[in-house]
Order: C-alpha cells, then structure tokens, then sequence
C-alpha cells in the first residue's frame, strides 16, 4: 500500500495526454512509466496498471479498534471485517440479520456516493500490438477509473447493453449483479468485472479481475448474464491477506444512470 507522498511521487509518472511531444502513444505505452515507478517504491512488479490504483492508503479508513483491520473508506459506520460499529451514528438495519439473528448495523446513504456512471470515452483504439479495444471511464462518486475494454468477442454497443441490464437488476431489488467491462479475450483470457452487492438502499461495488484459458472458441463467461457466472459472495480480503477496495454507491445514484442511460 502507498502513503501519500508515494502516491504523488507514483502520479508524477502519470500522462494521460498521449506525450508532451504531441505524438499519440497507446494508453499501454502512457502507463509503462507508472508500473515502473511502482516496481521502484515497492519491489513488486505489476503488469496491471488498473490495480495500482487500489493500492493508495488514502482510500481506507483508520485501523478498526475491534479487530485491527483499515475501514474500508475514511467515512465508514461499519467494519466490514468484523461488524464493529464505528461511531454513534451507525445504524441497525433489521433487514439485515448476523449470525445470531440480530440486527447487525449497515453503512448508510450518507457516507455513499451520489452518482455513477460507465461509457466510452473512445470506441474503437488499436495499439502497437494490434489489439482492437475501446477506452471507457466508470464514476463512482469522487472516484473515477479508466478501463480498456476487448473487442475480440464484444462490440461497444453489446458492452453498454449489458452495463444497462446490470444495473436495472439492482433497481429491480437483485442483491447481486455485475457487468463486465473487459469480455474475457480470445488473447489472453484476461477479463475485468465490476461485482455490486445491494445492501438495502445503498450498493458495496468492487472490481474483479477474471483469468481463463485463452481460446478461439466461444467463451465459458456468459456475455448476457455475468452475475450468474461470477462468484457472488462478497469478499473484502484477497487470498493473500489484502483488503479489497470497495466503494460505496447510493440506490438513487444506480436509479439514475439506468433512466439516464435509457433515453
């Protein structure tokens, strides 16, 4: 995990503008600096530049005084490690029950974010490589992400229809759904979803990274229905021990993008 001082050292590396010598390089090429200077502070060497940017210390919150783990962001009511509640502003929702069959508290919509969104900024991009893929940005609040969507075995407007679909099953009441915004590709069997889990009126989101086998054939992953095919269970640690970042999104905010993305 970085401290501030090695995030902005980290940002330093970081040029969306395609150079300063007003040549175009691919978003590829923009992020090698980057994964260099990772590889520098922490003597790991990531090849996935999406993950870098959980990896910021500044997105958690301080140490639980119950069990000792980060809250999973600085406004947090609830441990979501262990269900300590945080503060005398948490709330008890009786629509979701612990292990005992008490009310256990829930994050409420204060603390989560009002707007959402997922487009491409740009539909159709080849790199030096010759991979065909689009560029899309996904907002969740404050927080914004870019991703590099396969088009291998996905056109732009299969990718927004099934973002559409996702979302209107967490509107419809669904406590899980997820859409994907890298179809496991026919290159490396490499894809990315983004998992939500409905918690009364507010939705946990997190990004998840998919590896298959590479193949020609027609993917095992389910392009029409992702949230049956993805493990549904909600998971804030990593096999390894690493808490997984997690954001926080208001109902209303999911209602929006949906009626918004509809018309």
């Amino acid at each position: 995990m970085l401290d501030e001082a090695e995030w902005e050292e980290l940002m330093r590396h970081h040029d969306l503008t395609g150079g300063t010598d007003g040549a175009r390089t691919s978003l590829r090429e923009r992020f090698v600096p980057v994964l260099n200077a990772y590889e520098r502070l922490t003597g790991f060497r990531e090849t996935n530049p999406s993950a870098i940017w959980h990896h910021r210390l500044a997105l958690f919150g301080p140490d639980c005084r119950a069990c000792g783990k980060p809250l999973r962001s600085p406004l947090a009511r609830l441990c979501a490690s262990c269900g300590a509640l945080v503060g005398a502003q948490a709330v008890a929702d009786p629509a979701i029950p612990s292990e005992s069959g008490r009310a256990v508290a829930s994050e409420t919509s204060e603390e989560a974010a009002d707007s959402f969104d997922i487009d491409f900024e740009e539909e159709w991009a080849v790199d030096d490589d010759g991979w065909v893929h689009a560029v899309g940005e996904i907002t969740l609040g404050e927080h914004r992400e870019r991703f590099l969507s396969d088009l291998s075995r996905v056109t732009v407007a299969e990718y927004r229809d099934q973002w559409q679909r996702g979302m209107q099953r967490l509107v419809d009441g669904a406590t899980f759904s997820a859409v994907w915004t890298s179809f496991p590709s026919q290159r490396d069997g490499q894809g990315f979803a983004w998992v939500f889990y409905r918690n009364a009126m507010v939705v946990h989101v997190q990004e998840r990274l998919v590896v298959g086998p590479p193949t020609t054939e027609a993917s095992d992953w389910s392009l029409e229905s992702p949230w049956l095919d993805l493990d549904s269970a909600r998971h804030t640690t990593s096999e390894g021990g690493l808490h997984v970042s997690e954001w926080l999104l208001t109902v209303k905010a999911v209602q929006e993008y949906v009626g918004r993305d509809a018309t």
